[in-house]
């Protein structure tokens, strides 16, 4: 019996309905020395699809149920590629910034996570993100 790929699958999702976007690579990730993180100049376009968190029922298992009601710790879950490797504090640009800055959304990673199918090989990335102000 033969196995589908799910990475040949992912990516014929993404080149169905797949958008562009652009992700600047954090390099310095936040720890408890550092407040202010540093970026990369360089801009890398990538194939992606994405969910708005608040209006999906289907991700109902990322809430969390706190004493002041129901919280999502993230807006929108962005999939990348399998060979992406995305970290949290990695930007999300929907369109190439602009300056002075523009109204398209941008969005920071709270967390990636690698999903994983059979022998342990990465398939996909999941990133739950936050939106913030543009610079």
């Amino acid at each position: 019996m033969v196995g589908i790929d799910l990475r040949v699958e992912f990516d014929g999702i993404l080149k169905k309905w797949g958008q562009n976007i652009y992700l600047q690579r954090v390099l310095n990730p936040i720890n408890d020395d550092e407040e202010v993180p540093r970026y990369s100049t360089t801009l890398e376009r990538h194939t992606v699809r994405s969910m708005n968190v608040l209006a999906s029922r289907f991700l109902a298992d990322i809430k969390i149920e706190a004493s002041e009601g129901i919280e999502f710790p993230t807006e929108m879950v962005f999939w990348f590629k399998w060979d992406v490797n995305p970290i949290s504090g990695d930007r999300i640009y929907m369109d190439v910034p602009r300056y002075p800055s523009g109204r398209d959304p941008v969005y920071t990673i709270d967390h990636a996570d690698p999903k994983y199918g059979l022998g342990g090989r990465i398939e996909f990335w999941a990133c739950g993100c936050t939106r913030v102000r543009p610079e």
